[in-house]
This record gives C-alpha cells, sequence and structure tokens, in this order.
C-alpha cells in the first residue's frame, strides 16, 4: 500500500477492528507487528517510513506516517481502531483515542523498574528511552480509556520462545526494587496478548478513570511461554 494515509471512513457504523501499533519501527514495534501479522489481525502501523514499512510487510500492515502532536492527523489514523498499542511517546494520542471511541490502550513501560547500569547500560537500545518516562503511564493510569500497562525491567535482544514467564500485578507505578529481565521477543508476546484477547476486568468503571491491568512481565528461568495468555492475564485484577 504505497497511501501514506487510511481510506476516508465511509460509514460511522464501521466496524472497529484494527489495531494501531505506534513506533512500529522500533525493534519492539517490528516483533509486535509481526505476532499480530500471525494473528491474521487487521493492523494499521505508525512509522517513520511507509514505503520500508510496505516493502517488508507487504498487503498483511496499513503503514501511515503522522504527527502524534496533531490532532487531525490522528483522528485519520485511528479510524476503525479499536485498541492502539503505544511503544514510545504518547503525544496526543490519550484524547484523540478518547474522542475517536477506542476500546483499549495498551502501554510498554520501564517507569521504576531497576535498569542495568555502569558498562551493561551502554548496550540499552536507544528506542527504549521514552519507555522510562513515568508521566505516559500516569496519564494512560488516570484516562477514561480502558487500558493495559505491561512493564519490564532489563530488555535483552535475546531469543524468545525458551523461558517460562511470569507476570505479576502491580498497584503502584514504582515497580520493583530488584532487577528482572525479559527478552524482547517474548515481550511483544505478553504486549500482543494484550491486545487481542478479551479481558472483561477493563468494562468494570474505577472510579472517575477507567479500569486498567497493569503488570510486570519478566523471564522465570528455562521453561515454555504460557500457552493460554487470556487466562493468564485474566487472573491479574482491575486497578
Amino acid at each position: 500500500m504505497s497511501s501514506q494515509e487510511p481510506e476516508p471512513q465511509q460509514e460511522e457504523s464501521a466496524e472497529r477492528d484494527y489495531v494501531l501499533v505506534t513506533d512500529a519501527d522500533t525493534p519492539t514495534g517490528e516483533l509486535v507487528v509481526l505476532q499480530l501479522i500471525l494473528l491474521r489481525a487487521n493492523i494499521r502501523t505508525l512509522v517513520k517510513d511507509t514505503a520500508a514499512a510496505t516493502t517488508g510487510y507487504g498487503p498483511y500492515v496499513e503503514p501511515i506516517s503522522v504527527d502524534t502532536n496533531s490532532a487531525g492527523e490522528l483522528a485519520r489514523a485511528l479510524r476503525n481502531v479499536r485498541c492502539v498499542v503505544v511503544l514510545g511517546k504518547l503525544g496526543s494520542i490519550l484524547p484523540a483515542a478518547q474522542k475517536a471511541g477506542i476500546q483499549r490502550v495498551v502501554l510498554l513501560s520501564t517507569a521504576g523498574m531497576p535498569q542495568p547500569g555502569g558498562f551493561a547500560a551502554l548496550f540499552q537500545n536507544p528506542a527504549d528511552a521514552a519507555l522510562k518516562e513515568a508521566p505516559r503511564e500516569a496519564a494512560v493510569r488516570s484516562s477514561s480509556i480502558p487500558h493495559v500497562v505491561v512493564k519490564a525491567g532489563c530488555i535483552q535482544d535475546v531469543p524468545g520462545g525458551s523461558s517460562s514467564i511470569n507476570i505479576a500485578p502491580l498497584n503502584s507505578s514504582s515497580g520493583r526494587s530488584q532487577q528482572c529481565s525479559i527478552s524482547r521477543e517474548d515481550l511483544a508476546s505478553a504486549i500482543v496478548a494484550s491486545a487481542v484477547h478479551e479481558l472483561p476486568a477493563l468494562q468494570r468503571k474505577q472510579g472517575s478513570s477507567a479500569a486498567g491491568l497493569v503488570f510486570e512481565v519478566r523471564d522465570a528461568g528455562p521453561g515454555q511461554p504460557p500457552d493460554n495468555w487470556e487466562q493468564l492475564l485474566n487472573g491479574i485484577p482491575a486497578v
């Protein structure tokens, strides 16, 4: 697809069946998109280079380039979108998503989570820098949009799929004091599961804010990844 913008919405009643992935040209974004493709999801991505994304993904993805601080451009990007996966800076996504009636926001965050120091810190991917910003998590959690915040510690660029995965609910944005790690591929699996599965807890209103799930995901040693992410996620209490 060569167009940089989605086709205009023809009817207000059009089905909301797209997942919009922001920063889809980052290492985490690419893995999230690939896993969504395998699930045959309808995918729209925010990228810097739409031509490169079209070459890489072909007809399986609708790539667009927008200014995430522009309400008008975001409104076009959010047409027919059910869920927004935020993998970078928020910009004006939250107010635009609220106006568009988005049903779920999934945010990746490392805010408050212990990170490697010293020499190991030099090998952290620059694309992950925005994930440390606590205000983006606070904004999502105080919003009126149902949301899932996936929190990770040290994100490692190693093959996934060979470790058991532990998820634990977090009731504050402070994270944990003990450093933990997870492969980027396994982290992408948690993000995708949070975007596509039915999560009844998100339908329950929590005061003036929408219900949300907030959990830490980490490598729990040799083993197998979860075979039923939906059951696992539905065991997390809403906050």
